[in-house]
């Protein structure tokens, strides 16, 4: 009996040693930059980001931030490159990385290269690093549950222009009030994110959940407001 009790402490002692919580991590603004269905950028934006993350542990012992990297990234669709190198995503000259944390700003430059017409794709690498229960030998970059890759677009203001154009005049006709507004918007229906845009294009707002927004702290004006169930022209006072 002894012997039984002996083996069973030392597996336990064991799985507890082995025991790791992974962090947790995200770019917990990403939605800002939402624009029907693709995350959308024009050279020259200025991403404002921000970072959110809890830090795991190791063996028992609290894992330690490193730093956070927050990095626009291309790569051309090169099949073969892919195959070789297993990676060739390339951070682009002139925005980043950004070692930021919680929350930083970078620019998409204004490249000629960047632009939907060429044969490439974006993407936005974000990521925790960190070290395995305080050890600085123990390096761990990113890695499952701390680390955001998001494809995104790259289009150019006539683009973004049109998309919304489009956007509007097949979006179904929904109610909005009051409509002009001094500042709450109320609607028909519910939308797990509203993307407020200007006569420009240029997201100005953007706001989650419920029935209603408030557009209270924009100047008067036309503005497109991108719901989960169309986007309907909103005018403020």
């Amino acid at each position: 009996m002894k012997k039984i009790t002996l083996i069973a402490v030392f597996l336990l002692s064991a799985i507890t040693y082995a025991q790791i919580v992974p962090p947790t991590f995200s770019w917990s603004n990403k939605s800002d930059y939402l624009i029907d269905g693709e995350y959308v950028f024009k050279p020259g934006d200025v991403i404002n980001y921000t970072i959110d993350y809890t830090l795991g542990s190791t063996d028992g012992v609290a894992d330690t931030k490193w730093f956070a990297l927050f990095s626009f990234q291309s790569k051309a669709y090169d099949a073969a490159a892919d195959a070789a190198t297993g990676n060739d995503w390339v951070t682009v000259d002139g925005a980043g990385p950004s070692y930021a944390d919680p929350s930083g700003s970078i620019t998409i430059p204004a490249l000629q290269d960047l632009s939907s017409a060429e044969t490439k794709s974006y993407r936005i690498l974000v990521y925790l690093a960190y070290y395995k229960g305080g050890d600085t030998s123990m390096q761990v970059f990113g890695g499952a549950g701390a680390s955001d890759n998001q494809l995104i677009s790259i289009k150019s203001q006539a683009e973004v222009d049109l998309l919304s154009i489009e956007d509007f005049e097949n979006s179904p006709s929904i109610g909005a009030y009051p409509n002009p507004t001094n500042g709450v918007v109320n609607f028909g229906q519910e939308s797990e994110v509203y993307a407020v845009f200007d006569v420009t294009g240029r997201l100005v707002s953007s706001q989650k959940g419920g029935k209603s927004i408030d557009l209270t702290t924009l100047q008067s004006g036309i503005y497109s407001v991108k719901t989960d169930f169309g986007i309907i022209q909103v005018i403020k006072n």
